[in-house]
């Protein structure tokens, strides 16, 4: 008997300095004396963000980010989350 496997993948891509705009919260503009302390103070700045959110798939413009989009449209079968 066949058994179905219920599989996500999980795609990783990286960052980019290409942006259609500049985001209000930026972890560049957040320093501390060890990383702990810098990504609290960014994660609290995005939970307390009031503004307009945006998509990523909005946001990013760079090469990376636009062969990712692809992805949904040459691998239809895939649940995009």
């Amino acid at each position: 008997m066949a058994k179905f496997i219920d599989t996500t993948i999980n795609l990783i891509v990286n960052a980019t300095n290409r942006k259609k705009r500049q985001p209000e919260v930026n972890l560049a503009d957040y320093s501390a004396r060890n990383i702990y302390e810098r990504v609290k103070a960014w994660t609290d700045a995005l939970d307390s963000f009031k503004g307009d959110l945006i998509p990523v798939k909005e946001l990013y413009a760079g090469d990376h980010w636009s062969m990712a989009t692809l992805i949904p449209t040459l691998y239809p079968q895939l649940k995009i989350c």
